[in-house]
């Protein structure tokens, strides 16, 4: 069933994106690389010239803002010197493989059940719609399973050189992720990518000085007061009074709470639940962003075993997936997600994060006492 519903996804967003039947999201950041490029980056947030290249690149089409950040207009950049169509073909490429870059670095199980969850991946509507549209959530997915691979290998730097980067494209999806590093003492790769997030923060004001910064600010606050994309916020269900405000704190402190809850478990759980609380909180919010979910499930899946696992990716799958049809719901289920954490048992992970420890000591250990034996031989051997 998997491998169909991919297969279908797959056919329906080629046939769609051959035809063009149907406006990308990459068309906002085409015209934003090339009014960098062409204007300078002081005028990417400038409205007017947006609307007026994209009726000139692609007449008829519906002008919607560009209110990302300016390192996802960077990200485009090379793609500016192509025409529009040729441009978005090749931008689709690492669209989809930021996808299986995610699914390689997180995705847990044996070889079997890694090929099926690939399949799931590209089963769910969310993610078909989301490359279908040239959308960049792919990219963050990519960049943070790459950011836990590299500080499970020891490279808590480079790690948050990766996490910062994945915020920069995208931040709304992650905000909470580095709150829940130095909460649960994640020091090292917390501090990297604080440091790498600044560094990019000051090229980003760098490029927009000076027009460009006021010109953010308020395309950012357009973004937040929009009710376009407000079908899966707090905004959009209970506005932006003083309700509104107590739900998201009360969905921190779920967040805040179970990560250091699991803290010792490792960060897998941690990051996971700064995820889904990243989204339940975001001021705005794309039906394809919800496809981040299958990642955070990927690494509470890692930590919990048995039965738990199968239940957290029966429920993560479903709700991705049923997303489009629920609605305004699905913060109930995120809610539900974050408050079980706060109750599910732990004794079962405990025991494996001993055993994994005492594994890795001893493996540790008879890669030490051998040392002296290889040297010993290699000093009769010459």
């Amino acid at each position: 069933m998997a491998l169909l519903l991919s297969a279908f996804n797959g056919y329906e967003v080629i046939i769609h994106i051959l035809r063009r039947p149907f406006q990308p999201d990459f068309a906002d950041y085409y015209v934003a690389a090339y009014i960098g490029r062409t204007a300078g980056w002081s005028h990417v947030y400038d409205f007017a010239t947006q609307q007026a290249l994209l009726a000139h690149f692609v007449p008829g089409w519906q002008w919607l803002p560009f209110w990302n950040p300016a390192p996802l207009a960077w990200l485009a950049l090379p793609f500016s010197y192509l025409d529009f169509y040729p441009a978005f073909y090749l931008w689709e490429i690492p669209v989809v493989g930021a996808w299986v870059a995610a699914w390689w670095f997180l995705a847990p199980g044996t070889r079997f059940e890694r090929g099926l969850q690939l399949a799931l991946l590209f089963a769910l509507f969310p993610v078909a719609f989301g490359i279908w549209l040239g959308q960049p959530v792919s990219f963050v997915a990519g960049l943070l399973g790459l950011s836990w691979w590299l500080n499970r290998r020891g490279q808590p730097a480079w790690a948050g050189v990766a996490l910062a980067a994945a915020m920069w494209i995208k931040p709304h999806p992650l905000v909470l992720v580095p709150f829940v590093l130095l909460l649960t003492g994640h020091w090292r790769w917390f501090l990297s990518f604080a440091v790498s997030a600044v560094a990019i923060g000051e090229l980003v004001v760098i490029s927009l000085w000076p027009a460009g910064i006021d010109q953010f600010a308020t395309a950012l606050h357009a973004a937040a007061m929009s009710e376009r994309w407000a079908d899966y916020t707090i905004a959009g269900t209970l506005g932006f009074g003083p309700l509104a405000s107590l739900t998201r704190i009360l969905y921190v402190a779920l967040a805040l709470a179970g990560a250091w809850r699991w803290r010792s478990a490792g960060p897998e759980i941690p990051v996971a639940a700064a995820v889904v609380g990243s989204l339940a909180i975001a001021p705005y919010l794309h039906l394809q962003d919800l496809a981040l979910l299958v990642p955070a499930g990927w690494l509470a899946a890692r930590a919990l075993t048995g039965a738990w696992q199968a239940r957290f990716a029966i429920a993560g799958w479903l709700s991705v997936e049923l997303a489009v049809g629920i609605g305004r719901p699905l913060l109930v289920l995120e809610a539900l997600w974050l408050a079980f954490l706060l109750v599910a048992p732990r004794r079962q992970v405990d025991q494996d994060a001993g055993r994994q420890e005492s594994a890795r000591s001893e493996l540790e250990g008879e890669v030490v006492a051998a040392k002296p034996v290889v040297q010993v031989a290699g000093k009769e051997g010459s």
